[in-house]
């Protein structure tokens, strides 16, 4: 869960074109993990006809369905932990240099991204962003587009930050300066 926006994501997508399975997790902006308790049974598909007028952020009194949980901020920071030791693999690392009048174009749902830190940089790095529509929404399966971040947490217990006034969420890595 976005803890800007209340986006919901699913933590693994297949890309839209490649069809490779990508992570897709933001290190600052996450307010939330959502965990299906697995018992067997699969996920329950499609959202229930009980939610179809209440799938706005702005609705905090949206309940969720049984079987899904918020993980503990000790198991959302070693999801984070090991995500963040994936992406310092030099493997799969690639760096850039910038020169006057480069362009560099990512795709965000299969690269992920990083400035470095400002010890490393030397200059001015002007970004413009451009965002294009995609050709389908990455839902999480049986869950609503978008939950009230601000609010109470829907489900009964585990992490729930909504972002600071930075536009940070939950900080499992304190000695990170995160700043969006």
């Amino acid at each position: 869960v976005n803890a800007y926006s209340g986006a919901v994501h699913p933590l693994v997508h297949r890309h839209p074109i490649s069809g490779q399975k990508v992570l897709f997790l933001h290190l600052g902006q996450t307010g939330a993990l959502i965990s299906w308790n697995h018992t067997g049974e699969a996920a329950p598909s499609g959202v229930p006809p009980s939610w179809q007028l209440a799938q706005d952020a702005m609705v905090p009194e949206l309940q969720m369905p049984l079987g899904y949980r918020t993980l503990t901020p000790h198991e959302a920071t070693e999801v984070l932990q090991r995500y963040e030791a994936l992406l310092e693999r030099p493997e799969l690392q690639i760096t850039h240099r910038y020169q006057v009048g480069d362009l560099l174009l990512l795709d965000n749902l299969m690269v992920a991204h990083r400035a470095v830190h400002r010890e490393n940089f030397d200059g001015l790095r002007l970004l413009h962003r451009t965002t294009l529509r995609g050709t389908r929404n990455l839902d999480a399966e049986g869950l609503p587009p978008f939950l009230y971040i601000f609010g109470p947490n829907p489900f009964d217990s585990g992490l729930w930050q909504s972002a600071d006034y930075y536009g940070v969420g939950f900080r499992w890595n304190i000695s990170e300066s995160f700043r969006n």
